[in-house]
């Protein structure tokens, strides 16, 4: 039975770096990820996002704009991930016991420079000039469904 996962994601700037949590894949990689999970069935995706980055990260933010609709195929789920730039409200970034408890090795803010030739996720952050996600014209995307790298 195909299992099905709505997800939020936060991209979260500061000092022109991003928050991401650190993975190891089913392969050993590392794999970069704007930090946020599922949304239980009764929360809205804000709700769910604020709650996910806190937990494994111990940010607190504020949920700003839809930026990205992620459509994945990974090793475990079908998964619809959306993106929300989200501002930096406060907190120290910290590797939580949720954090270690869902695998994240490690919880950093990265320069676009350090993320080169990386798996990360959402790959927009990429290809993407950081600052073009604080337009007020910046359009949504979608990424058409792919295989996953976890």
């Amino acid at each position: 039975m195909q299992q099905y996962r709505i997800a939020a994601g936060g991209i979260i700037l500061k000092d022109n770096k991003i928050l991401l949590v650190r993975y190891e894949n089913i392969n050993g990689n590392t794999v970069f990820v704007g930090p946020g999970g599922a949304a239980n069935i009764n929360e809205s995706l804000e709700d769910a996002l604020i709650r996910e980055v806190f937990e494994e990260t111990g940010v607190n933010v504020k949920v700003e704009k839809l930026l990205y609709v992620e459509d994945l195929l990974s090793s475990k789920h079908r998964l619809l991930k959306l993106w929300f730039l989200c501002n930096f409200i406060g907190g120290n970034i910290t590797k939580t016991q949720d954090a270690i408890n869902e695998g994240i090795t490690e919880v950093n803010w990265y320069s676009q420079e350090e993320l080169k030739n990386k798996i990360v996720y959402p790959n927009l952050l990429l290809i993407t000039d950081w600052q073009d996600f604080l337009k007020n014209d910046q359009k949504i995307d979608y990424s058409s469904l792919k295989k996953a790298a976890f």
